[in-house]
């Protein structure tokens, strides 16, 4: 079993939802673009063979950073199984959705009386 500090896999926890946000961030953000530059052609006249270029490469980049995203994830998922071989296997560090992203730890907890 490895010991891993509780501080540490709260930072790495919050450094994972920063990436996620970031890449998500990203991806609404060149969607706007592209809405944006269509709007633009289309306010300028501009010919559909004229901006062809930029927005392929728009969407493009939008299609990079839908692997990134795919990549972290699958980042994510290995930093949790390597999480539950460590001495905070049970510790909810703030996973994104609705739990772990491996599962939930099945636990019961017992109030003192």
């Amino acid at each position: 079993m490895y010991q891993l500090d509780k501080a540490t896999g709260s930072k790495i926890a919050g450094d994972i939802r920063a990436a996620h946000d970031a890449v998500d961030t990203a991806l609404l953000r060149i969607t706007q673009l592209s809405s944006t530059m269509l709007q633009a052609g289309d306010g300028m006249r501009l010919p559909p063979a004229e901006g062809q270029k930029a927005l392929e490469a728009v969407v493009g980049s939008f299609s990079t950073q839908v692997d990134v995203r795919g990549q972290l994830i699958a980042a994510h998922r290995q930093m949790a199984a390597i999480k539950l071989r460590t001495d905070q296997a049970e510790t909810d560090f703030g996973c994104l959705g609705d739990g772990p992203v491996l599962g939930r730890a099945n636990l019961t907890v017992a109030a003192a009386a």
